[in-house]
């Protein structure tokens, strides 16, 4: 017997960590048409990722039309605060970028085309500033204190100009700084800035306190550090979040094997169509140690497969040859009006059903089905829920529950966005604007949260 399934309470509610939207475009992960000149400033991890026989990003980075310079140890002016090039933690961005001796360290910036690391580059210099800033501080930064709040405004914030070793190393005092960077990045639209996450330390370096506090941060520092903020120039790659998995059987114990390209664990990538920042295993240490914390061949490489696709798509965007992200937040988020329409297709008479939703515009580390039988859609009760649709916007659900043997004769369901850590996003809301099946989670496939705050609204 057909399903009768009462499509106009068919919501797609998504669960965000870096949703999407462009501006009347696709987002473009294709490299640049022209060459372009980009900056990176790092210390020894970023040495060994670009290196040809470890990360192979400089190789990537070259293959996609960047010509590439870097700083290290010993780089630049002393203006009164010793060699800049000397200090990359996160207090020391303020000096880079807001402090009182920034404009001469960006005189001597953005004009630089030396090559001070080991790695392949273009062989011609194509001349001019360079366009794109990468910075990122080394891991010892994931040593943090905390606490997390209050931020302290930039005048009172003692971590300005610090090193990570200081007593004022905490969650709240980093955020504050980058607060800060906002506002001479937006003074700059003429240039793209990317923030690189500093990577985490190993077990044994640091301690499960520190750890999530450096894990706070960086989901803060990729979920909620843009939020506001109106242009495209500024754009976060959470290399802290991609060493934290990889590829052993039990996802953490093997730093030799990576997991690129693998449908879970802890990513920041391009995928499916989509930009996808999702976490499955729950670990907030280095998963790719070498004897210490600087991480392995293998982490390096799955970090260099995920990121370069991202930064194309942040320089397309910036230059108008592609979409834009929207800026992400930390939580679920509900499904804006103006998406496309949840659809349905089947060809047995409703005993498999093909699902597709709109996963571009909010998208969602995960999906989940939320479903009961019409009986209790008064009062949404929860009958099941299937599991692990993928992020694709498509799912067939095969061997769907006849309602046949209810009162109504109808079954309703939702897809609802998950995290994979518990969290279940929004059903979408009533016509009273109260959320569908009330605040609690639907307990269905590990959700035992509901989180309401925030909106996805087109724009």
């Amino acid at each position: 017997m057909a399903k009768r399934v009462n499509e106009r309470i068919i919501v797609c509610a998504v669960m965000l960590l870096f949703a999407v939207l462009s501006r009347g475009q696709a987002l473009n992960p294709d490299p640049p048409s022209e060459t372009v000149k980009l900056i990176f400033i790092h210390h020894s991890t970023g040495e060994n990722w670009l290196n040809d026989y470890n990360g192979r990003l400089g190789i990537a980075l070259m293959n996609n039309n960047y010509f590439v310079s870097d700083t290290y140890y010993g780089w630049g002016p002393d203006l009164g605060e010793g060699t800049i090039g000397d200090n990359t933690d996160l207090g020391h961005w303020y000096s880079w970028f807001s402090g009182p001796y920034s404009t001469g360290y960006m005189a001597s910036l953005y004009p630089e085309s030396d090559q001070v690391s080991s790695y392949s580059r273009l062989e011609t210099d194509p001349g001019g500033e360079n366009g794109i800033v990468m910075f990122k501080s080394c891991f010892p930064n994931s040593n943090m204190l905390g606490p997390s709040e209050p931020v302290p405004p930039i005048g009172s914030n003692p971590l300005r100009g610090q090193g990570c070793w200081s007593e004022d190393h905490t969650v709240a005092n980093a955020k504050g700084i980058y607060i800060e960077l906002r506002n001479y990045f937006a003074s700059r639209p003429d240039k793209i800035f990317v923030a690189i996450a500093a990577p985490p330390l190993m077990a044994g370096d640091t301690n499960e306190e520190y750890a999530a506090n450096a894990r706070e941060f960086n989901e803060w520092l990729t979920g909620e550090w843009l939020v506001g903020y109106s242009r495209h120039n500024v754009f976060v790659f959470d290399f802290y979040n991609t060493l934290t998995s990889n590829g052993g059987g039990t996802r953490i114990d093997d730093p030799n094997v990576n997991d690129l390209g693998w449908i879970d664990g802890n990513h920041h990538r391009w995928y499916g169509g989509t930009i996808q920042h999702m976490r499955t295993v729950p670990h907030d240490y280095l998963a790719y140690w070498s004897g210490d914390s600087h991480p392995s061949e293998a982490g390096n490489l799955k970090a260099t497969g995920e990121y370069v696709p991202l930064l194309n798509i942040a320089y397309n965007c910036w230059n108008g040859g592609g979409g834009c992200p929207r800026w992400p937040s930390t939580v679920p988020l509900r499904v804006p009006s103006g998406t496309k329409p949840l659809t349905l297709a089947t060809d047995n008479q409703g005993d498999d059903i093909t699902v597709n939703w709109d996963a571009s515009l909010c998208a969602s580390p995960g999906y989940h089905i939320v479903w009961g039988y019409g009986s209790g859609l008064a009062t949404w009760q929860v009958a099941e829920g299937v599991c692990s649709l993928g992020v694709t916007g498509q799912y067939t659900w095969t061997g769907v529950p006849d309602p046949s043997g209810d009162p109504s004769r109808m079954l309703w369901f939702v897809v609802a966005g998950d995290d994979g850590a518990g969290n279940e996003g929004s059903w979408g809301l009533t016509s009273a604007d109260a959320e569908r099946g009330g605040t609690n989670a639907s307990g269905t496939c590990g959700c035992n949260s509901k989180v309401l705050a925030g909106s996805c609204d087109a724009q």
